[in-house]
């Protein structure tokens, strides 16, 4: 199978709140195993054959953008509204993707290779997919975690702030 997909949108602007206690480095840059968990959000990407990785910076994007070894393939674009919330760092990235295919992840988010590569096998139509988990009550901290509202397979509503939910977003 040929990977279809070539483009990343790696979201590392937020302020990643939950670990400024334990941490002096912006959340992207928290180490794991050796690396940071952006540089291994990257090696996944890699391994399932993107070749175009577009990441934007917000909160300390500089610091973020100067951890990382030059590498080809890797764009760097800024969100100045980073504050507000990660829709405007996807908006921020519209241009750089062009209407191309693009896998979206959180900078800071651990996943598989085999995840990706699994995404491969469906055919771009022009849709969006969103991997959730229909069972919320099994999800470790649901409380804040983005909610989702479902009619059939389609998403009618996201957000942390949900009363009700029928899945949850698994980034």
């Amino acid at each position: 199978m040929t990977p279809k997909t070539r483009v990343a949108v790696v979201l590392a602007a937020g302020r990643g709140e939950r670990l400024m206690e334990v941490s002096d480095v912006p959340k992207p840059l928290v180490g794991l195993c050796g690396e940071s968990l952006l540089q291994r959000n990257i090696k996944c990407l890699r391994s399932a054959g993107v070749e175009e990785i577009i990441i934007v910076l917000g909160y300390r994007g500089e610091e973020i953008r100067q951890a990382l070894p030059e590498e080809e393939g890797i764009r760097f674009v800024e969100n100045p509204a980073w504050e507000k919330n990660s829709g405007l760092s996807l908006l921020a990235a519209c241009d750089a993707v062009a209407g191309r295919p693009f896998f979206l992840t959180m900078a800071d988010h651990i996943y598989s290779p085999d995840v990706l590569l699994g995404l491969q096998a469906y055919t771009p139509n022009g849709h969006s997919h969103l991997a959730v988990d229909t069972n919320p009550a099994r999800v470790y901290d649901c409380e804040s975690q983005i909610k989702v509202t479902l009619s059939g397979s389609f998403v009618t509503a996201l957000g942390r702030s949900l009363a009700q939910a029928d899945a949850v977003d698994v980034r």
